[in-house]
């Protein structure tokens, strides 16, 4: 509708049969986004092509050379125009929305943020790839093992060992800070963060109050999920089924 604003929150490529339409689609929308580890990779491979000079080749020579998954990426690589690649290029790691009524500070990646690290030190790799934090070590891993992220507290790290439930663990950190800001703050909502991603797909939809999980697995034939702010701060979940495109 008029006065919409998209937000992606990444890996709009590598994810259907048609990676080009989908980001020309975005761009003529207007919409903004956040990088992907899928995109992240993509452009890392396009600029490896235009250097070697294998970017304008309409198929790879030698492709005894590269695995099946490299194959369809490099040709993915190619179905990019300029504009549509530039326009990813664009797309910030971690997009700071600012302040929403009823939501504190937002900000939406990919995968997810360290828990007590401030947005400019987080390390852009990880927030792209993240999806649990290991308990021993305190830190971030693509792996599904460990204790999810967004469960942890910002400041209860080394209180949480052991704890099964790290989301939760998360918002009920902040509702405690919430509390205790209520003495000193007018608006304590606004002194929090809400943190919106997507990426993992195996816990599907998860929303809580400071985090906000979008991955449904639609590229696996699941739903395609829009989290809806109103102006007024009003949220609304909206979800269409996708068609089955992986294989996996």
């Amino acid at each position: 509708m008029n006065g919409d604003h998209l937000v992606f929150t990444g890996d709009l490529i590598n994810k259907g049969p048609d990676s080009a339409g989908v980001v020309e689609m975005a761009r003529e929308l207007g919409a903004s986004c956040v990088r992907g580890n899928h995109e992240d990779r993509i452009l890392l491979l396009r600029n490896e092509m235009i250097a070697t000079k294998t970017f304008l080749e309409e198929e790879d020579i030698g492709k005894n050379l590269y695995s099946e998954r490299q194959l369809n990426e490099r040709a993915l690589a190619r179905t990019l125009s300029e504009e549509q690649a530039n326009w990813l290029y664009n797309c910030p790691v971690i997009l700071d929305v600012g302040q929403v009524p009823g939501m504190g500070q937002v900000v939406v990646v990919h995968g997810g943020v360290v828990p007590g690290v401030e947005l400019e030190k987080q390390d852009p790799s990880l927030v792209m790839t993240m999806r649990t934090i290991d308990m021993d070590t305190h830190v971030p891993s693509a792996s599904s093992e460990g204790l999810n992220w967004a469960k942890v507290s910002s400041t209860d790290l080394n209180a949480t060992l052991g704890d099964a439930n790290y989301k939760k663990l998360y918002d009920k950190h902040q509702t405690i800070l919430e509390k205790s800001l209520k003495a000193t703050s007018d608006d304590p909502r606004s002194e929090l963060m809400t943190v919106i991603y997507g990426h993992d797909a195996k816990t599907s939809l998860k929303i809580r109050t400071y985090t906000k999980g979008l991955d449904s697995g639609c590229v696996k034939g699941g739903k395609l999920t829009a989290f809806v702010i109103e102006e007024d701060g009003k949220q609304e979940i909206v979800q269409v089924k996708c068609h089955k495109h992986s294989k996996d």
